[in-house]
């Protein structure tokens, strides 16, 4: 029998070959038509919600050393400002802390809420479609899109206590507009975007667009029929 000197060059000249024929043979044992289970398929679309939502990565870590930490430090200004009353008809507290280009928001729960209904506007303005529908355990969002590609995304998120969310604070104008009992802070960036902060019953809303006017907004906000 022939000896073979196995060399750098010899494996350079054969070793393709041979990486030619594993994968032909893979792809011949590849099943194209696999079906994932409804279990993954839900992790992958949470991972990607979660990707495209990038402001809101804090909201569900339930950081809760942190929480109590902070609920001692505020106890005496809530023992001082919060009436019986106001207790009693406010779902959750929320306490704003500002960092260097952002705003924390922090929640704090008596009951624990635990149904979810999901709410959306009934009015959408000219021109839009809806391209996306997620409901992620206790967040709800959904995506409208133009033929421009302009995008308008409206997110509903279940208030848990010791939840945290974090929101940009580098616009250029911003206004409050009360609708329906509560304010709804806008606001408003020199390259058209504009978004919102609203707190309603149980939940909070962050309504964010490419380019809408502050009246297209408001009118979708205003039109949610809230459970």
């Amino acid at each position: 029998m022939e000896c073979i000197r196995v060399t750098d060059e010899w494996l350079y000249k054969y070793m393709s070959i041979v990486d030619e024929a594993i994968i032909r043979e893979l792809e011949k044992t590849t099943d194209y038509e696999y079906q994932f289970s409804d279990k993954f398929e839900s992790k992958m679309e949470k991972l990607v919600w979660e990707e495209t939502h990038p402001w809101i990565s804090e909201f569900y870590r339930q950081s809760k050393r942190a929480a109590i930490l902070l609920l001692c430090i505020i106890s005496a200004i809530f023992l001082l400002s919060m009436t019986v009353q106001a207790y009693r008809t406010k779902f959750f507290e929320t306490i704003k802390n500002s960092l260097e280009d952002s705003i924390l928001y922090s929640y704090f729960v008596d009951e624990k809420q635990d149904n979810f209904h999901c709410s959306e506007p009934e009015y959408i303005p000219v021109g839009y479609q809806e391209i996306d529908r997620v409901i992620v355990d206790r967040l709800f969002s959904i995506t409208y899109a133009n033929d421009d590609g302009e995008l308008i995304i409206w997110d509903q998120m279940l208030i848990q206590d010791g939840g945290n969310l974090v929101v940009d604070t580098e616009y250029d104008t911003q206004v409050v507009k009360e609708i329906n009992g509560d304010n709804a802070i806008i606001s408003l960036y020199s390259d058209g975007y504009v978004g919102a902060y609203y707190e309603h019953a149980e939940y909070v809303y962050i309504l964010s667009a490419d380019k809408l006017s502050i009246e297209e907004l408001c009118s979708m906000i205003e039109s949610v029929k809230f459970n």
